[in-house]
């Protein structure tokens, strides 16, 4: 009877680990992680999308809002970054309720020119490229050729404008 009571205890123990629930960073197989925040992910207990570890608590914590104090940029929001010590959203995105959304491309709806693309402004209710610009790839691109070209323009004028 002995013998058996420590067997059970045994095959108890060894399920009790495999089954048993893990901290951040512990190592999982699709069971569930302690933290009701967290999930298995490649075999290792993770803080889900939209939040973090808290070091100091030791559990995975919501992201940092927009304009909130941070330290590093993986606390943020989604699309955002920590600059300045304030979450504030990343280049190519703008403020949208609590979210950073990806600007607007030209010829597409738009109700401030804050929210399109670069070098384009809202008009008429959709981002058009601003005069210098043609759209391209979801961009505004800049109608010069390149610099060499700018330049080699320059140049000549000047030469003209010296010979003449």
């Amino acid at each position: 009877m002995k013998s058996l009571t420590k067997f059970i205890f045994f095959i108890f123990s060894i399920s009790y680990v495999l089954t048993g629930a893990g901290d951040v960073g512990d190592a999982c197989n699709s069971n569930a992680c302690s933290d009701e925040n967290a999930e298995c992910k490649s075999n290792v207990c993770q803080c889900q999308s939209g939040y973090h570890l808290d070091e100091s608590e030791g559990k995975c914590v919501e992201n940092l809002a927009l304009d909130e104090d941070c330290t590093a940029t993986d606390i943020c929001v989604d699309n955002a970054e920590c600059k300045d010590s304030k979450c504030k959203c990343k280049s190519g995105y703008y403020k949208k309720d609590t979210d950073c959304t990806a600007n607007i491309a030209p010829n597409a709806a738009c109700t401030a020119t804050d929210t399109c693309v670069d070098n384009a402004e809202c008009k008429d209710s959709k981002c058009q490229c601003k005069d210098g610009y043609t759209a391209k790839d979801s961009k505004c691109e800049s109608n010069e050729k390149s610099s060499g070209n700018s330049f080699l323009k320059v140049s000549i004028i000047s030469l003209l404008s010296l010979l003449f």
